[in-house]
């Protein structure tokens, strides 16, 4: 996902796709939830000339990989420097 959402918006966002997730219960018989969950990285920040697209998307990613160490089923912003209130990039993976 991405688009002109700050970090709030994009947690909010990546929030709500975890939990649709979690409520339409489908069957894991190997997960510990019992169903099948997902989990999502974030991150935000602010385009400029000293970071390329590609550090985002190993924002995300890190993120990502540490929501699946806390267990799974959640939901993690990377500390990338967030975007401003007002706009930004945001990508949830």
């Amino acid at each position: 996902m991405v688009g002109n959402f700050n970090a709030a918006r994009a947690l909010a966002a990546a929030e709500m796709v975890r939990a649709a997730v979690q409520d339409l219960g489908m069957p894991h018989a190997t997960s510990v939830y019992q169903s099948v969950t997902v989990s999502v990285g974030v991150a935000c920040t602010t385009p400029s000339d000293a970071q390329a697209p590609k550090d985002l998307i190993e924002a995300a990613d890190a993120a990502l990989y540490a929501a699946k160490h806390r267990g799974r089923n959640a939901v993690v912003e990377h500390g990338l420097v967030r975007a401003e209130d007002a706009g930004g990039m945001a990508i949830a993976s």
